[in-house]
């Protein structure tokens, strides 16, 4: 079991483009991705892309495990955000 959580804004590439390379390659994570700077579409193409969660910072501790939880449990299918 395994999750990946990134941060939308990476000094290399951002994280939705990390989660479709990884796609791309067929390393297949459920992947929980985090942003201090919340877009919409960003958010949308995140769960469109198959991102169990979208979360904004500073990051609810509770909802975080819940979308930990989700991820773990999940084949990679987007849970929601929040």
């Amino acid at each position: 079991m395994a999750c990946l959580i990134a941060d939308i804004h990476m000094p290399a590439m951002t994280g939705l483009e990390l989660h479709g390379q990884l796609i791309s390659s067929g390393r297949t994570i459920p992947t929980i991705l985090v942003t201090a700077l919340p877009d919409d579409a960003d958010r949308v193409r995140a769960l469109n892309d198959g991102v169990v969660c979208y979360l904004h910072k500073p990051v609810d501790e509770d909802r975080l495990i819940q979308c930990v939880i989700a991820a773990l449990e999940s084949d990679g299918a987007p849970e929601g955000a929040s």
